[in-house]
């Protein structure tokens, strides 16, 4: 009970109050067992719970405690909870020290209860108990890489996972994540190569429970492995730009480490940009460099040492010193063997200024500069500069002395070189008479005509021999000096051969320069007999230097006649072993015949002698050329023969050459000391050029110019051994040379102001020309110091120079001399003042008094010059101009010029006045000019005055014959008076035999005073043979000589072709008018135009032989009866016609157009006719020749007579004259082959299209002068050709065309019908059509076009046009003008203005526009401008009416290129013009086409440059061009091709124009293993040309060694159909620069199961908007200025661990970089997964069959697109938030299309929500493939396997993510499957038994999208042609628009990509019908085609490697690249990538 109890002041009460007392009892009736999550000792994390109080009434908290006791001793709460809850979350890293309770107490609201509920608490420590020390087998600093394990801890139950760090210290400071493993899983983990230490030199691993991860880790040091070589390399290639050697390394410490050494060239120190060079297993340290590698772009070779794990990044670099070391230059050669094709001389060059490496000099003759045909000379050692070149050394082809430098290790092979000039010198007409009577003996006079030139000859000599061959040749005489051209044979001369039949023999005459007599001489018949020692020997007994002694010996003469005939011997020492130079040793006596010795005494000089001989002497005369020669031995080691040529022309002043001979035995000698000595003997010597020290071998030194002579007298060259220098030098005296000329002296000859002509004299210098080279001429200044070369040097021996007429004498005062020498220009010339001379004329004045029209007389007068000193001679001209070089005309001695000139129209100085008489004046001449002359020349400026042309005459006579006699005229003459008949005295009139008064009678008719203008003609005057009246003028001069006429009317008319009688009464014979009659035959039919004679007979009258005649003979026709006139034409005479020939018929001829080439056949068939078989393009052929005229009865009309031309496309009016013509003529025009008798058709007729053809009337107009008969023309209309229809072979072209005549075309004279063979019977001569052929041409796109064309009578007006084809035809009006595409085409085009008048070219300009588009090209001859009013011309195209080509192709040079390793080299180029000459070069990157600087490719086996394959016609449009059979070692990569049509040798400069093609450049390994499937992503570029791509592809090394597959384990690499492309998912970024190649950063695993079907789409590439952030405002940070910071993007795969499943995955990387943003070491990781709950609950227990894909890793981002088996899977993006994946789904095969939504999460988490599927092919399908059109639409392909259609479907997708699809379109057929089992079936698979066929590569289909309506799909069917296909799309509609084949049958691996805009496409594939290879296929796409909406252009095709590929993939770059990845199967099965460039139609 509890009582209560009061109490009062006093006492407490005794009964209290109370009540019962009842105990609450509430304790936790039990707590469980606390399972700790803290995996670290003294510290725990988990749930505590308990059991609930069992009355919780008065509980208000539950209490938590750790403790030391179950009694809560030193407890530590741990945390309490409200009423009702029965546990507590205790946070990980709880510290409990040592306490090892948990205390539960309650708590009511007045206090916590002291007994709690308890349970022991067991502290969970795990710690990894051992960590293996990593082995860094990442060889770079501060980078590790390896595999780590660890130890196991023996009680794992509550690890979760193992977490391994990096740290900078064990407590984990500053760690980095390397990785992580699944409880259960080998504890070993992999660091990846590259992972970057920086501060972090410990490895940490913890244990993570499903709480927390541990704070204690178990730790090691990281021991950092860092090779750093110190290589270096000594380029012994003494080639620029190439390099050779040995590259070598220092081993390091760690070689143990190290797997292999990779050394490559790069671009910098780093690596960039990196080739290959070689690669050795550790434990080496050499890598030779091949001679000759060329060195390109690269600066470093750097070795990169390589683990069995990784390649290092940073390499050891070594700097490139390229040692180019060739000879500074090549002298010029002078060949001193004088014979044709033989040299012989020294060859000199200078040596380079570093010799260090050079080892020795070789010298060539070649055919070229560049060595090539090269014969070897000899070689020279380091030091030596000459090489003595033998004479009667072959010069075969040889062109030029080339000289290569040669180190330790290879001769350089780019030489320096000299050309080379052949000396051929010989005598001529040699001649020899023998004065000597003796038999067997010769003498007399030997003679010959010298050279041509003799400037190489030092001597003759003459020789007696055999035969002219020269055989046995013996000499006679001495040599003969130049100059002397005999030869004396003294009598007793010994001939050299005796034979049965007498003495025979030839006298031979050689020339012979200072190096040796010429092999072949020129010879005359002589005799011989020869009696010679037959032994001899001479020892030296003489030790002294160039002293001997000794006795000479010899044995007697075989030869027994010989012997008989010699008396005496004589020994004589020579200068060399012809003996041409001898002298007697000793006493010289002769030796009696029968002695045998000769003592030659001690110390004799040795002097220049080199060999001893013994002559035989008869009684008569000594032997000229003995038997034998012994050589003599002179053992001295000083120097010999020093020479010292002073080449310094100025005076006292010395420099030069100085040359010695070494002694033969040059063992002690160190080295030789030049010297300037005062003396012989060396006195004052004092060194005079450097080198100071000249090593044994070099033996000239050179000496500068401007040495001063001082003192010096001698050059002294000593030799030094090892102890001293010799005492005795030998020397050189010095000649100081002066060249300086004398006597300068010029006189001014050019008589015009300013400047100056005449000769330039002087004397040769004092001391002669020897030394002397050239002379030079100047104008110059005094003193001088700025001068102007006159002329071209001057050789010695001439000592003038002529001024040319009008020298610009400008403000120089003087003129000046120098002489040169070999060496250098004298310093000083000889200079002489200089003074103009001017003799021009003045005050020129003339009056005309001759009263002619173009004709002039009178006297001229001037004023003489001030100076007449230089003028010899004055002349008159007329001239065009007042100005110099104005066109003239001499006046020349005559009466029709000056009577009082001398001949050549000359009148003497001083002459001021000349008569003119009768002067033609030429249309344009309108001044008289009077030139002065001096002795040298005319001067150019003359004195002129304007000529007034003065003519007077009558005109519009008029005449009446009054006289009705026929035969007699009479009656009034009258006329008007004209002109300036003021200066005229009378008119005189006459009758003549011509309109130009020639016959006229003897006396005028009449003298008629001027005022006065008829004359009365009295009646009965005989017209005898007078045809015209003529009026003259004259003046008080002359009478004019062209007088004013009136032809005589007394006729009748009669039409050609006719038979005609002019009085029917009696009988009437015609004749020809020039006959008279009785005397001229009958002409019964009218044959020509003019005049004919009616002639009468009378019987009865009188005549010589008798009373009366029968009048049936000629000779009875006697009586003139009248006139009869011949009615017809004059013939159109044939003209002077050039036919210029440009491009052959057979040129340029397309697969469209070979037709129209025969149009242009047939036409110059036509045109040339007999000449057309010998035709040469291009060329200028003189076709036709004028003909003279035929004038008929009037042959002083022939000048109304001409020549009749029409053009093609301009109005062709045909004019003709003759004798009464008729307005009712007409005319047609025939081929010349037909007569004019022919029907009017084709192919007779000349159907031009536009001409009047035949023309049945005329018009007349007046003659060209009064009194001229009357001119008719026939208007034909216009030629024109193809404006109204197609050319064909029938249509006529330029060229000559009969014109006939018919006088009344459709009746005759007698008014019948006539057959139209009779209409135009009349041969009127020729009309001769000008104008262009039709042709056929082709112009390359991106060049510059230029045409010749072919045609007759072309222009300077000429023009081309271009229409489109499809437009319209040539002169058709509104034709549009051509796109603005073809904006840089010159349209129109004017001819180019050539020199030679050729008119025939033309320069189109540079087109860019659609490959194989036509175009009309069209011909105007001379169209206009502007319209009449001077506006622009509104239809410019309608004025060329002239159709030359009506499809006028423009053609893009492309070619095959398949020219890889060990295949042949085949290059097929398409384009135009190639023709048989044509030649392709193939050169290195960067040189350009063109350029001369480029290099050409230069590789074993292969044959560059190259030409066209034969046949080919003259040109066409494809050329082969085999440059090897098989390519034994490939060309460099990225090599350009090279075209040129006729090139004249190997430089680029004659290879212009490139023709671009898929060019490959380096490929790099980016994977070294084998890989497994790949696809590349693009995620940016940069303008710079810098890429970021991504490669996904499988890492075969991390399969595990079997894969589950239904009935079995197998092994997962030898699986084919399941696994041969799978790996584990992997990615590596890389870097494409400016390198050309893309360097990989290491790779990294985000999938680590096997994995294929690869297929990713960049979703962003910069933080954080593109990320699908666009919303976030300002806080998102400036997406376009921030950096690169990673790319976010999704990569679709195929899961194949269990291949029966194979689902398709999505899964988003996120790619940033592991180190600075720079540097490529970038990886693409997993991104972050999304949870709505964070950390998500039942992490631990998330079962794989609900995740979101098939990933391990359950934080991943990722999606299944299909949970079933998937095929051909490909992701696309649509926008940065939305993608779009196609597959083949599941059994039923089924094509499928899904959206995928891409969420963001901040701040870096991510959600992938997959759509509903979207069946696009209920059947089964294979090969699917989709490409983005826009953000919404999209198009898919694919294979349809039951049809065997390729079809496309369009897709668009709605807000709430549906598919709205339009209907598929059909693109074509083939299998693409590689199953040939019926449709449906199945097939078991081999491997592991799955009821399915795996294909494995699904990639035979390829689609891109060019733009929102366009798109390109590419198939390629099994065993046919591959196809390309145009998709245009509209909505959801898609068509089929054009098709393009492939250049395969069995293509695979295709990826077709867009280049750039909407225009270009790349197709990468591989050939299954060329052995695997891969190939890229440019493609154009073309809008607006030929009048076609669309098309596809074929370009280049490029064969890409030797070797299969598999898995080949590409993505584009830009509009110029593309990236591809294959793997290689060529043994290594590696992973490569290839930067393809695609230039083509770049502009």
């Amino acid at each position: 009970h509890i009582v209560v109890y009061t109490k009062s002041s006093l006492v407490e009460q005794t009964t209290p109050a109370a009540v019962a007392l009842a105990d609450s009892v509430a304790s936790a009736s039990s707590v469980s067992a606390m399972t700790d999550l803290d995996l670290d000792p003294e510290e725990v994390g988990g749930n505590i719970t308990w059991s609930l109080a069992t009355d919780e009434t008065l509980v208000e908290n539950y209490w938590v405690y750790h403790a030391a006791s179950a009694t809560g001793e030193n407890r530590t709460l741990l945390g309490n909870v409200a009423v009702g809850q029965d546990f507590i979350f205790v946070p990980a890293n709880t510290y409990i020290g040592s306490n090892d309770y948990i205390l539960v107490y309650v708590s009511s609201t007045l206090t916590e209860q002291t007994t709690p509920t308890w349970v022991a608490l067991n502290d969970t420590v795990v710690k990894v108990p051992y960590i293996a020390a990593l082995t860094d087998l990442d060889l770079d600093y501060d980078q590790v890489g390896g595999v780590v394990s660890w130890t196991l801890p023996s009680d794992e139950r509550l690890v979760d996972s193992y977490w391994t760090y990096f740290a900078e210290d064990a407590a984990g400071l500053n760690r980095s994540l390397l990785g992580y493993i699944l409880q259960g899983q080998e504890p070993v983990l992999n660091v990846s190569a590259e992972t970057a230490l920086e501060s972090r030199r410990q490895l940490l691993v913890y244990a993570r429970s499903s709480l927390q991860e541990q704070s204690t880790p178990a730790v090691i040091a990281i021991s950092d492995t860092f090779i750093n070589l110190s290589p270096s390399l000594v380029d012994l290639d003494l080639d620029a730009n190439e390099l050779g050697g040995n590259f070598t390394w220092p081993l390091p410490a760690d070689d143990n480490l190290v797997d292999r050494y990779s050394v490559f060239w790069a671009q910098s120190a780093a690596g960039a940009s990196r080739l290959a060079l070689s690669e050795v297993l550790s434990g080496q340290d050499t890598v030779p460099v091949s001679a000759e590698t060329a060195k390109g772009v690269q600066t470093h070779l750097v070795v990169y040492s390589s683990s069995s794990m990784a390649e290092q990044t940073t390499p050891s670099a070594f700097a490139l010193s390229d040692s180019a070391v060739s000879v500074q230059s090549v002298q010029a050669m002078t060949d001193l063997d004088l014979d044709a094709n033989e040299v012989g001389g020294t060859a000199e060059w200078t040596r380079p200024g570093y010799e260090t490496l050079v080892e020795r000099y070789w010298v060539y003759l070649a055919t070229s500069l560049t060595g090539t045909g090269r014969t070897l000379l000899g070689s020279a050692l380091a030091g030596e500069s000459a090489l003595n070149v033998s004479a009667d050394t072959p010069r075969g082809s040889a062109s030029h002395l080339v000289v290569y430098t040669a180190s330790a290790l290879v001769e350089q092979t780019t030489p320096v070189g000299e050309a080379l000039v052949d000396s051929a010198v010989s005598v001529s007409t040699v001649a020899a008479a023998d004065r000597d009577l003796d038999q067997g003996q010769f003498g007399g006079e030997i003679t010959w005509n010298p050279p041509g030139s003799t400037a190489l000859v030092a001597d003759y000599l003459v020789y007696l021999a055999e035969d002219v061959a020269g055989t046995n040749r013996s000499l006679i005489g001495s040599p003969v000096p130049v100059g002397i051209n005999k030869a004396d044979a003294q009598p007793e001369s010994e001939l050299p051969v005796y034979s049965a039949g007498g003495f025979t023999g030839t006298v031979l005459v050689y020339t012979r320069s200072t190096l040796a007599e010429q092999s072949t001489g020129v010879g005359a018949s002589v005799s011989d007999v020869l009696s010679s020692v037959t032994s001899i020997a001479f020892p030296d007994r003489d030790l002294d230097a160039l002293e001997v002694g000794g006795t000479v010996t010899w044995s007697a003469p075989s030869n027994p006649s010989g012997l008989f005939h010699t008396t005496h011997y004589l020994v004589y020492f020579g200068e060399s072993s012809s003996m041409s130079t001898r002298s007697r040793p000793g006493s010289g006596l002769a030796v009696p015949a029968g002695t045998f010795s000769f003592q030659v005494p001690a110390e004799t000089a040795l002097a220049n002698w080199t060999h001893v001989a013994v002559y035989t002497r008869s009684s008569l005369v000594e032997q000229s050329t003995p038997g034998l020669r012994f050589p003599i031995s002179d053992t001295s080691s000083e120097p010999l023969d020093v020479t010292f040529l002073d080449d310094d022309l100025d005076a006292a002043e010395l420099g030069g050459t100085v040359l010695w001979t070494p002694a033969s035995d040059v063992a002690k000698v160190s080295y030789y000391r030049a010297y300037f000595a005062q003396g012989a003997a060396g006195q004052a010597k004092s060194i005079c050029c450097t080198p100071t020290e000249i090593i044994v071998g070099t033996n000239h030194l050179t000496m500068l110019t401007d040495n001063p002579l001082a003192s010096w007298t001698h050059v002294a060259v000593y030799a030094r051994s090892s102890l001293a220098e010799m005492t005795t030098p030998v020397v050189a005296e010095i000649n100081d040379t002066d060249g300086l000329v004398q006597d300068v002296a010029f006189v001014d000859e050019d008589l015009d102001d300013v400047d100056i002509m005449g000769r330039i004299t002087w004397s040769p210098p004092a001391d002669g020309e020897a030394r002397i080279v050239s002379y030079q001429t100047d104008l110059s200044d005094f003193p001088v110091t700025q001068r102007s070369q006159i002329g071209s040097l001057v050789s010695p021996g001439s000592y003038y120079q002529d001024v040319p007429e009008n020298s610009r004498k400008g403000s120089y005062t003087h003129i000046s001399v120098y002489s040169r020498s070999a060496a250098a220009e004298q310093t000083t010339p000889a200079v002489m003042s200089c003074s103009d001379v001017r003799g021009t004329v003045s005050n020129l004045a003339w009056q005309d008094e001759d009263l002619d029209p173009q004709q002039i007389g009178g006297t001229a007068s001037w004023q003489l010059p001030a100076d007449e000193s230089q003028t010899s001679h004055y002349r008159v001209y007329l001239a065009t101009g007042a100005a110099a070089g104005s066109s003239r005309v001499l006046v020349g001695q005559g009466s029709g010029g000056m009577p009082g000139a001398q001949a050549g129209g000359l009148l003497p100085a001083g002459t001021n006045t000349t008569l003119l008489m009768e002067v033609g004046v030429p249309s344009g001449y309108a001044y008289l000019s009077v030139f002065a002359g001096s002795s040298l020349a005319e001067q150019t400026t003359p004195a002129s005055t304007t000529i007034n042309d003065i003519h007077a005459h009558g005109e519009n006579i008029a005449f009446q014959d009054k006289d009705l006699d026929a035969g007699d005229v009479g009656g009034r003459i009258s006329w008007t008076p004209h002109g300036s008949t003021g200066q005229g005295v009378h008119y005189a009139v006459y009758l003549a035999q011509s309109s130009a008064g020639a016959g006229r009678t003897q006396t005028p008719l009449g003298t008629i005073p001027i005022g006065t203008n008829f004359l009365d003609l009295p009646v009965d005057t005989a017209a005898e043979s007078y045809t015209h009246i003529v009026v003259y003028v004259a003046s008080t001069l002359i009478e004019q000589t062209t007088p004013e006429f009136l032809a005589l009317q007394d006729y009748s008319v009669c039409p050609m072709g006719t038979n005609c009688t002019t009085i029917p009464s009696l009988e009437v014979r015609i004749i020809h008018g020039s006959s008279n009659c009785g005397c001229g035959p009958e002409v019964t039919t009218i044959q020509t135009h003019g005049f004919y004679k009616a002639c009468y007979c009378l019987p009865d009258a009188p005549r010589a032989y008798g009373t009366s005649s029968a009048c049936d003979m000629d000779g009875d026709f006697t009586f003139l009866a009248g006139t009869v006139l011949g009615m017809g034409p004059e013939p159109a005479r044939l003209a002077a016609l050039t036919l210029v020939l440009g491009q052959s018929w057979e040129f340029g001829i397309s697969d469209l157009t070979t037709h129209y080439s025969g149009v242009y056949k047939a036409m110059l068939e036509y045109a040339a006719g007999s000449l057309f078989s010998s035709l040469q393009f291009p060329s200028v052929v003189q076709l036709t020749n004028a003909s003279d005229p035929v004038c008929g009865y009037n042959p002083s009309a022939c000048d109304l007579v001409g020549e009749v031309f029409c053009t093609l496309g301009e109005l062709c009016v045909v004019r003709l004259n003759g004798t009464s013509m008729k307005s009712e003529n007409g005319i047609k025009v025939l081929r010349t082959s037909y007569g004019c008798e022919t029907a009017l058709a084709a192919p007779m007729l000349a159907l031009f299209e536009g001409l009047t053809n035949p023309q049945s009337s005329c018009t007349r107009s007046p003659g060209h002068k009064a009194g001229y008969r009357a001119v008719h023309d026939w208007d034909l209309a216009r030629p024109t050709r193809g404006s109204t229809a197609a050319v064909t072979t029938d249509e006529p072209g330029p060229g000559v065309y009969r014109l006939c005549w018919g006088y009344y075309p459709t009746l005759n004279e007698s008014g019948v019908l006539l057959h139209q063979y009779q209409q135009y019977p009349i041969d009127a001569g020729v009309m001769m059509m000008l104008g262009p052929f039709a042709m056929d041409f082709e112009c390359s796109l991106h060049f510059q076009c230029e045409i010749k064309i072919s045609g007759i009578g072309l222009a300077s007006t000429n023009k081309v046009y271009l229409i489109e084809s499809a437009l319209g035809r040539c002169g058709m009006a509104g034709i549009p003008r051509l796109d603005a595409e073809w904006s840089a085409v010159s349209n129109p085009a004017t001819v180019v203005q050539d020199s030679e008048g050729l008119y025939n070219t033309y320069y189109l300009g540079i087109a860019t526009g659609k490959s194989g588009a036509s175009h009309r090209l069209c011909w105007a001859h001379d169209p206009p401008e502007t319209e009449d009013d001077g506006s622009p011309l509104s239809d410019p195209p309608s004025h060329f009416r002239v159709e030359i080509d009506p499809d006028f192709l423009w053609i893009r040079f492309t070619a095959v290129v398949d020219c890889v390793l060990g295949r042949k080299c085949n290059i097929t180029i398409y384009g135009s013009g190639i023709g048989p000459t044509s030649e392709i070069l193939l050169i290195t990157n960067p040189g350009q086409c063109g350029d001369a600087s480029a290099e050409a490719v230069e590789v074993v086996g292969l044959s560059n440059p190259t030409g066209v394959e034969l046949p080919v016609v003259a040109s066409s449009t494809a050329g082969v061009y085999i440059l090897a059979q098989e390519t034994i070692e490939a060309p460099p990569y990225g090599f350009r091709i090279c075209w040129g049509p006729n090139p004249s040798n190997s430089s680029a400069v004659n290879y212009p124009l490139e023709v671009y093609y898929p060019m490959q450049h380096q490929p790099v390994i980016f994977f070294q293993n084998r890989v497994g499937a790949m696809t590349l992503v693009r995620l940016d570029g940069e303008r710079g040309g810098r890429h970021r791509v991504l490669a996904l592809y499988g890492d075969t090394t991390k399969l595990p060694a079997t894969t589950k597959a239904l009935g079995g384990f197998y092994d997962a690499r030898m699986d084919y159909d399941c696994c041969n492309m799978t790996g584990f998912a992997s990615g590596a970024m890389l870097q494409v620069d400016g390198s050309n190649r893309a360097l990989p950063s290491g790779g990294y695993i985000f999938h680590d199961r096997p994995s294929d079907t690869f297929s990713a789409a960049a979703l962003s590439v910069r933080e954080p908007r593109a990320q699908g952030l666009e919303g976030c405002g300002s806080s998102c940070g400036d997406d376009y200025t921030s950096k690169h910071t990673d790319y976010v993007l999704a990569a679709g795969f195929r899961d194949m661990s269990s291949p029966e499943k194979s689902p398709g995955n999505i899964m988003m990387l996120k790619a940033r970089p592991t180190g600075p943003q720079w540097a490529p070491t970038w990886q693409a990781r997993r991104a972050a997964q999304y949870f709505g709950r964070t950390p998500p609950r039942g992490i631990v227990d998330y079962e794989v069959e609900f995740r979101r894909c098939t990933t391990p890793d359950p934080l991943a981002a990722c999606a299944y697109t299909s949970r079933a088996r998937s095929k051909s899977l490909k992701v696309v993006r649509l926008s940065s938030t939305r993608l779009a994946a196609a597959f083949v789904d599941g059994s039923s095969d089924h094509g499928t299309v899904v959206i995928i939504d891409v969420i963001h999460h901040l701040p870096d988490e991510w959600e992938l929500n997959v759509g509903l599927k979207k069946v696009v092919n209920a059947r089964p399908t294979s090969n699917i493939d989709l490409a983005a059109l826009s953000a919404t639409s999209l198009i898919v392909a694919f294979a349809d396997e039951t049809s065997r259609n390729i079809q496309a479907i369009v897709l668009q997708v709605t807000d709430a993510d549906n598919l709205v699809a339009g209907a598929s379109v059909e693109l074509g057929t083939g299998n693409l499957t590689q199953d040939s089992t019926d449709t449906g079936s199945e097939e078991v698979n081999i491997t592991n038994s799955t009821p399915w066929k795996y294909t494995e590569t699904h990639r035979r289909l390829s689609v891109c999208a060019l733009s929102s309506t366009k798109a390109l799909v590419a198939f390629g069917p099994i065993g046919f042609t591959a196809e390309m296909i145009l998709v245009v799309v509209s909505g959801v509609s898609a068509s089929r628009a054009v098709v393009m084949s492939l250049r395969s049958n069995n293509i695979d691996d295709i990826s077709v990509v867009p280049l750039g805009a909407t225009k270009k496409a790349m197709c990468i594939y591989r050939d299954e019908a060329d052995d695997g290879v891969a190939k890229a296929q440019e493609v154009d796409v073309y809008d607006d085609f030929n009048g076609a909406s669309y098309a596809l252009g074929p370009g280049s095709l490029s064969t890409l490697t030797h070797f299969r590929t598999e898995g080949l993939v590409a993505v584009s770059l830009n509009a110029t690249g593309v990236l591809m990845a294959y793997r290689a199967m060529d043994g290594t099965e590696k992973g490569v990538v290839s930067l393809i460039a695609a230039t083509f139609n770049a502009n």
